[in-house]
């Protein structure tokens, strides 16, 4: 239905450019009966002492005005709507096209102010519909005024404006289907529209990298008009595709991703707009507007100079010549590219046979900046698989048993990957990619430990074993013993009440931070704090546990598939001592400590 028809004569003799005002008309809750503002192509119309709840709809109420866009209008049309409402008045906006389906909405501008503000594109003629109602209300259906459901009642004042868009004069349309190729690095895709496409408000534009060998890619999109376009960024190997997550900055409209490809190939970045409307799929609209994208490729290099850069999976150097020997290697950590910044995490790949067995000792430095080091391993795709500390000594000493212990024969070999790195620091998510990834242009991150200094750092010596190791022979299973009815011994403890003196009496708890824990102790009556130390190295995130037997601390990490059991001094957090955990198909929620007898 063309609601355009219900226009009377004397909007066509109106400017473009006028500024003009008009009421708000009842009944005006459904396309049909939209109040003619009179506003075609450019200009500015306020409407002014606008009532929800004055209609016959009542709490339900909804006012919704009509635009129109000409045959004649430079194309696209910039459309700008600003709610101002009384008395903190909560309001929500949406946009229409002549089919009734929402092409925009907008609900509050801050979280201290509740008026909305849309702003977007009108790609083609036609007569587009703003409706105004409560935010309790904004599901309401444009062409029913039988649908919509009571909400608070307020006035608001409206203002619309239709302006020429930016000129699309860098459009590197058509790329919907036959991506555009980048032969430039970085590659910079400034100031282009999803919305000049043929697929109009489902435009998406694609661009397609050839890798020549193990690279990284990285790629940020990011709003290139008014701020308010925020869009959708993939990118797509071997037919899957991964979803941008991460922002340059929380408040930014952009969206950032880095990607490590393992092999040459041809990948593709895309760039739409937000679905913001419902299935089915051809009555989805997506937001349009201006946007720029940079792409960065990084080859990845199997080492430089003795063995930098080896910081992530993909740059790992040789650890071992493979087979039974021994092969120690003299290191840094804090020579790699990203140097005292963030301390340097290094990478050595080592292969193993069925029935083999690797040791890894690390031995710090005799200087006075000696490393305190961490050891990681890894399967050859990034799955984490161990983790190590130093001992008293200040020594890791590590061991790793390859069994093949499933009804299927096992490889014959396969390779793995150890990481290592300074206390106090932490791997990146994913150790395919170099620690640590920032945005494009900007220096690395600093990441501090608890006390405030940096990762450790400092020269150390590696020594890589591989001796036969043969598979144990399968203990029979236990059968379990038969208790006579009633054989159960159950005993109540007597709980201590608060203010006791007794050595249970104390309350601990574990601080997370972005960048490293700590361990405090609480007063159990007050609530402050008495004591507070870092806690020990967590590699793969914040602390999942804590429980105290009287004397000691227990501190369980998440360190992935085998979370890292630590017994610590309660006074000082010494690590006393650690053991692999094992947490089967989930992982621990927390610990706890039972007296036994």
């Amino acid at each position: 239905m063309n609601h355009g028809v219900l226009r009377t004569s004397f909007i066509l003799a109106l400017m473009p450019s006028a500024v003009f005002a008009i009421g708000d008309t009842e009944p005006n809750d459904t396309l049909d009966t939209a109040v003619p503002t009179g506003l075609i192509d450019g200009g500015t119309v306020h409407v002014f002492a606008g009532a929800i709840g004055d209609g016959p709809l009542g709490y339900a109420d909804r006012d919704i005005y009509a635009i129109d866009v000409s045959p004649d209008a430079d194309l696209p049309v910039t459309l700008t709507a600003t709610i101002d409402a009384a008395d903190n008045y909560d309001a929500y906006m949406r946009v229409f096209d002549d089919q009734g389906l929402d092409i925009a909405f907008g609900d509050d501008a801050s979280g201290e102010d509740l008026n909305p503000t849309v702003r977007t594109y009108l790609l083609a003629p036609g007569t587009y519909f703003i409706g105004v109602s409560h935010s309790m209300n904004p599901g309401y259906d444009p062409g029913d005024d039988e649908t919509g459901r009571p909400a608070e009642l307020g006035t608001y004042d409206l203002d619309i404006t239709l302006s020429p868009a930016p000129a699309i004069d860098s459009s590197l349309e058509p790329n919907d289907d036959q991506p555009v190729i980048v032969d430039a690095e970085p590659f910079f895709a400034l100031h282009q529209f999803i919305g000049d496409g043929p697929n109009l408000r489902l435009d998406v534009d694609r661009y397609a990298i050839t890798l020549a060998g193990p690279s990284i890619v990285r790629a940020v999109a990011a709003d290139a008009g008014d701020g308010s376009f925020d869009p959708v960024l993939t990118i797509t190997v071997d037919g899957t595709t991964f979803l941008a997550t991460d922002r340059p900055r929380a408040d930014s409209m952009a969206q950032e991703i880095a990607f490590a490809v393992p092999d040459a190939s041809t990948i593709e970045v895309a760039v739409r707009g937000t679905h913001n409307a419902p299935d089915p799929p051809e009555l989805r609209y997506g937001d349009v507007g201006f946007y720029d994208l940079v792409i960065a490729v990084t080859p990845v290099t199997t080492g430089g100079g003795p063995y930098e850069p080896n910081d992530s999976l993909l740059e790992a150097v040789a650890g071992g010549s493979g087979g039974p020997g021994s092969t120690t290697i003299a290191a840094v950590i804090g020579d790699g590219v990203y140097g005292h910044t963030r301390g340097d995490v290094d990478f050595f790949n080592v292969f193993l046979a069925v029935d083999e067995r690797l040791d890894v000792t690390v031995q710090p430095s005799d200087d006075e900046q000696a490393l305190d080091p961490v050891v990681h391993l890894f399967g050859f795709t990034g799955e984490h698989l161990d983790s190590w500390i130093a001992d008293g000594d200040g020594v890791v000493r590590a061991s790793f048993v390859r069994y093949c212990q499933t009804p299927e024969p096992c490889k014959e070999g396969d390779q793995y990957v150890v990481a290592i790195m300074g206390a106090g620091d932490r791997l990146t998510t994913d150790p395919l990619i170099p620690n640590p990834f920032s945005t494009i242009g900007e220096p690395p991150d600093t990441l501090y430990a608890v006390d405030g200094g940096f990762g450790s750092t400092g020269a150390y010596e590696a020594t890589f074993t591989i001796d036969p190791y043969p598979s144990p022979i399968p203990a029979p299973p236990i059968e379990p013993t038969a208790h006579a009815a009633g054989d159960v011994h159950t005993e109540t403890p007597t709980p201590t009440p608060i203010g006791s003196t007794t050595a249970l009496d104390r309350v601990f708890a574990v601080q997370l931070d972005a960048h490293a824990d700590s361990i405090v102790e609480l007063d159990p009556t007050t609530g402050d704090f008495v004591n507070a130390f870092a806690a020990p190295e967590s590699p793969m995130g914040g602390a999942e546990g804590l429980a105290f037997d009287g004397t000691d601390l227990f501190l369980v990490g998440s360190g992935g598939r085998y979370p890292i059991l630590y017994r610590l001094n309660a006074d000082t957090g010494d690590v006393l001592d650690s053991t692999n955990t094992w947490f089967g198909s989930g992982t621990y929620g927390d610990i706890a400590f039972v007296k036994g007898d």
